[in-house]
């Protein structure tokens, strides 16, 4: 049994992480953006009256959606402790880098910040935030057990987009013109529900994608993977596509993401070593960014697109030094 202190374990020769480098790396920086991105997305693409919103209830689902990410990150390390033991054991728990006692007091922290900052939104954001806590813990604590694993995995993601459009959703759910308040040509849309779940099915292929990712990949494995990945970039085809007077950089920017993933795929399809496979999900995960990033431009302004962008290099960045898986 690990330690059940609430400190770290004592560091070994075999453990040359620092600390809080170990928690870090616990934490999967890289991915952080992206959940950023999904937020942007679902805050803006509802906001119609007022293009940018109020920043304080945007700041608050930030924050939100940063505590829950970072503690489904936390509990899915602290859920597969046996587990890294023998597949893992150089991940910070079963290294001994981080107690697990540790591991849990922060993971329980991050979700009491995530609901509390999503409480401070208003009632509907709690109430979502609420769901994707059972969510999280759908996925961590049984679904990815099983096959159907990475459908939560998906749930997790669309429920973060919806988060962020959380504000809206009572009208949204009203589904009129008149409680929406937005333009005529708008009041067709079915994107608000269309973009969180087209990415959920996207990063469910994703997840579906690393479910091997420690050994060596079955080649069907991974082609199923892809198919799901490619439905997801189906859906949100077929959503945009019902947008009138589309710009086509939307297409441009959409097509540069699933050119990108679809290259590092290919290339771990063709060569499933881990370190292939790793680096596919990785690129996968962070394409999220330029997916959100065409979305946005479709049914907003260049400047709410490129806002997300800017997530990009920081992703990229806290990839050099932590995995994003």
């Amino acid at each position: 049994m690990a330690d059940e202190s609430l400190s770290f374990e004592d560091e070994s020769d075999s453990a040359p992480r620092s600390r809080w480098g170990a928690v870090l790396e616990m934490l999967r920086p890289p991915n952080l953006p992206t959940a950023w991105a999904d937020v942007l997305l679902g805050y803006w693409m509802v906001q119609w009256l007022q293009p940018w919103g109020d920043w304080r209830t945007l700041a608050a689902l930030l924050v939100s959606s940063s505590g829950l990410y970072l503690a489904g990150m936390v509990w899915n390390d602290v859920f597969d402790v046996e587990v890294d033991r023998v597949e893992r054991p150089d991940r910070p728990i079963p290294s001994g880098d981080v107690s697990l006692s540790f591991a849990r007091v922060l993971a329980v922290v991050l979700t009491l910040i995530g609901v509390g900052a999503a409480a401070f939104a208003g009632l509907p954001s709690l109430w979502t935030a609420l769901a994707l806590v059972a969510a999280i813990f759908f996925y961590d604590g049984f679904a990815k057990n099983f096959s159907f694993g990475p459908l939560g995995m998906g749930l997790c993601r669309a429920l973060n987009v919806l988060l962020g459009a959380s504000p809206m959703l009572p009208s949204l759910l009203k589904g009129s013109g008149e409680h929406l308040q937005v333009p005529f040509d708008l009041v067709w849309s079915t994107f608000w529900w269309s973009f969180p779940l087209a990415n959920g099915i996207y990063i469910a292929g994703v997840t579906l994608f690393s479910r091997q990712e420690a050994t060596v990949s079955r080649r069907p494995w991974l082609a199923a993977a892809a198919l799901v990945m490619a439905t997801g970039f189906g859906v949100h085809v077929w959503s945009l596509s019902k947008i009138p007077r589309l710009e086509p950089a939307v297409w441009i920017v959409l097509g540069f993401a699933a050119a990108t993933v679809g290259f590092r795929v290919l290339r771990a399809a063709a060569n499933p070593m881990p370190r292939y496979v790793q680096a596919a999900v990785g690129s996968a995960i962070v394409g999220l960014i330029m997916i959100d990033a065409s979305l946005l431009l479709a049914v907003q302004t260049r400047t709410h697109a490129m806002i997300v962008v800017c997530l990009l290099p920081v992703s990229v960045l806290f990839a050099r030094w932590y995995y994003s898986t």
